[in-house]
């Protein structure tokens, strides 16, 4: 790695030719790419993971559970209680917003 960056600051100087330091930006700009990715995985996972100790509702959950909702006390029923329930964890979602300022 010491190698690479040394060659990273020879380009910039001037010490390499210029199709050199062309390929030592492309294959910088890919290592960062990578590096970026890898970061957005790791804090994907780990948000799932607090997500899953916390034992809040996935989008998944919900729906899964509208569906049987809507199964079980027909379309109109659900309706109305699905907005209930979304009014009510706005409210659930704005009070502990307020308790953490």
């Amino acid at each position: 790695m010491r190698d690479t960056i040394r060659q990273y600051v020879d380009a910039a100087m001037g010490a390499l030719p210029m199709d050199r330091a062309k390929d030592l930006a492309q294959t910088l700009i890919e290592q960062l790419q990578a590096g970026r990715e890898r970061l957005r995985e790791v804090i994907q996972q780990e948000v799932k993971k607090q997500v899953e100790q916390l034992g809040l509702a996935t989008k998944e959950d919900v729906d899964s559970l509208r569906e049987r909702l809507w199964k079980l006390e027909g379309p109109k029923r659900a309706t109305a209680s699905t907005k209930r329930t979304t009014a009510s964890a706005k409210r659930t979602t704005k009070k502990a917003a307020a308790s953490t300022e």
